[in-house]
């Protein structure tokens, strides 16, 4: 049985006032953070890596690729993100959707009132000759910094050597206009992009605004910043937004951590018995009569 065939059929007003038929999406069997939870109900097993879920269906319900559907609502798989994959898939489809930049004014300046999406952003040398640039896709005001979509380079241009980030604005779409000039400081790429910091020895986070003191080499966490005023050197913020790619005493957790994480949590599938797998494909069934009504609970015995 097929899991969307075996759902109701509704009717779908469309804006210019004719219909379609469609399946009801909304009728369907939603399972209990009880049910999912249940050590007598629900067993775990580690795929690595899965190609397709009905293949895991086939594999661990005798032989029936039609109870996909089970794996997809326990496991709560609601895109094929969450679907298991190798490292190496994972990091492979991970650098190819963050492919962008981000850029950091030097100071950690709040420009989240002057850039925008759509903006163009240039990296310009001391001649005034752009090397590096892309489209605004984000701006991030917590750590106040820019991320384009994608880096394109100006080849013809030798220089390595970036001292400013230009913001230009499309105007009537016609004319970009120069909006403002900003001191370049750190530069990484989106894959790289820092989520928390954390102070190495105590593993506790902090915030991006704490004002530290150097001591023996270490920075010391001594108050908040007021956001006031722009933040100054005593501040994590302006010490990130500059030019060392490491801060003594704190370490970074990435985006890339963090799906990392995402990803091995989503390889330890969740099973129920193949006597209750049936059961359960057989109520599916009787959605497309009267036979539940919304809000009706079904018991669900081992």
């Amino acid at each position: 049985m097929t899991y969307f065939k075996s759902l109701p059929k509704t009717t779908f007003l469309l804006p210019n006032g004719s219909s379609i038929d469609s399946t009801n999406i909304l009728k369907s069997i939603v399972f209990s953070d009880t049910f999912l939870e249940s050590k007598t109900q629900i067993r775990k097993k580690y795929y690595d890596h899965v190609k397709r879920i009905e293949n895991v269906s086939y594999r661990e319900y005798r032989e029936n690729m039609s109870f996909y559907w089970l794996l997809v609502n326990m496991n709560k798989i609601d895109s094929f993100s969450k679907v298991p994959m190798s490292q190496s898939m994972f990091e492979q489809n991970y650098l190819n959707q963050y492919d962008g930049k981000i850029y950091y004014s030097a100071k950690g300046e709040d420009h989240s009132a002057k850039i925008l999406p759509g903006d163009m952003i240039l990296r310009i040398d001391s001649a005034d000759r752009w090397k590096y640039g892309g489209i605004v896709k984000e701006y991030d005001s917590i750590f106040r910094r820019i991320i384009i979509d994608k880096e394109y380079e100006n080849v013809s241009n030798t220089n390595e050597v970036t001292i400013n980030i230009q913001v230009f604005r499309l105007i009537n779409n016609e004319t970009w206009e120069l909006k403002h000039t900003l001191n370049i400081g750190r530069v990484e790429n989106e894959s790289d992009r820092i989520l928390k910091v954390y102070r190495t020895q105590q593993q506790k986070e902090v915030s991006p605004y704490s004002v530290v003191n150097e001591v023996s080499g270490i920075y010391e966490p001594t108050g908040e910043h007021d956001f006031q005023t722009v933040p100054t050197d005593p501040t994590l913020l302006f010490r990130i937004s500059g030019t060392d790619s490491t801060l003594a005493g704190y370490r970074y957790y990435t985006k890339f951590e963090d799906e990392l994480a995402k990803n091995a949590s989503y390889k330890n599938l969740k099973f129920t018995s193949t006597n209750t797998a049936f059961r359960l494909n057989s109520a599916l069934s009787n959605l497309t009569t009267n036979a539940f009504t919304r809000g009706q609970k079904l018991k669900v015995e081992s």
